[in-house]
């Protein structure tokens, strides 16, 4: 669903943020 992908892209972002937050 779109949705579900849509929450899987968020997801994504702020685990990389939080791991790669020098990537801003």
């Amino acid at each position: 669903m779109c949705f579900q992908r849509m929450i899987l892209l968020v997801v994504l972002s702020i685990l990389v943020n939080c791991v790669f937050p020098s990537i801003k």
